[in-house]
Formats: C-alpha cells, sequence, structure tokens
C-alpha cells in the first residue's frame, strides 16, 4: 500500500490543480461533466485519506500533536473535497461536509505554528501549504 501512495503521490498536485478547475468550472457554468468531477473528488479524497496512515507509522516516537497532524489534515481535506463535490451536485448532507471539512483544515492551519510539527513537515511545508490555500479558496468559494 505504501508503494501505491507514493506512487499517487507524484501526481497528487497535478490532480489538485485539475480538481479545482473543474470545480470552478462546474460551480460558474454548470457544464456537464458530472462523471470527471466525481471521479476525480473521489481519486483526490481518497489519496488524501490514505496517506496518514503510512505517516502514522514512520512517526511513531514523536509526541502526540505531531504523530496525529498528518490524520487531521488528511482526513479533514478529503471530508472538504467530499463536502463540496456533495454541495455543487446538490446532496443533502454537502453543506455539513463542507463545514466540518473546512474547520479540520482550519484547526490544521493552527497546527503549522506548533515548532515540532514546522520542524518535521518543513521538506514537505510548500505542497501542504498549496493544499491549504487551493481548498480553503474553494470551500470558501463554493459555501457562498
Amino acid at each position: 500500500m505504501e508503494r501505491i501512495v507514493n506512487n499517487l503521490n507524484k501526481i497528487e498536485m497535478y490532480l489538485l490543480l485539475i480538481w479545482a478547475a473543474i470545480t470552478l468550472i462546474q460551480k460558474e457554468f454548470s457544464w456537464e461533466i458530472d462523471s470527471v468531477f466525481i471521479i476525480c473528488s473521489i481519486l483526490l479524497s481518497a489519496i488524501y485519506t490514505l496517506q496518514p496512515n503510512i505517516a502514522v507509522e514512520k512517526l511513531k516516537d514523536k509526541p502526540t500533536l505531531v504523530r496525529n497532524y498528518p490524520m487531521l489534515l488528511g482526513v479533514g481535506s478529503g471530508v472538504l473535497i467530499m463536502g463540496i463535490m456533495f454541495k455543487l451536485m446538490n446532496y443533502p448532507s454537502g453543506t455539513i461536509s463542507t463545514r466540518i471539512g473546512m474547520l479540520a483544515v482550519l484547526i490544521s492551519c493552527l497546527g503549522l505554528f506548533y515548532n515540532p510539527i514546522q520542524d518535521e513537515f518543513l521538506p514537505v511545508m510548500k505542497k501542504i501549504l498549496l493544499r491549504l490555500l487551493v481548498l480553503i479558496a474553494i470551500g470558501l468559494y463554493v459555501s457562498l
């Protein structure tokens, strides 16, 4: 499973930007690209939900907040992506999922001010910040 997630990590940022573009097109123009949007959302949500499982194994010796940070960020990102998808497709649980995902992503933003988290995740900080920026921007745009 680790090899699969590592291979998916290579395309994660491209998939996130494609998902963001499809989300904006879906919100603004209501084109009939639902199937592409659903597949992209599910794949991206699965990547973000599976990534922390591997990171938790590598962080066994670290403090609790550092060990649980990838789980909060990954699951929060996955819930937010699915919530945005549900909201754009007018499913009943879209608003609740979007709010829960936004709350988890915002809490993970606050976690970046904790020095041990900064020290541990410094090599991938650009990737984390880009993910947070895109998800918060799309989440706020869809919520309004």
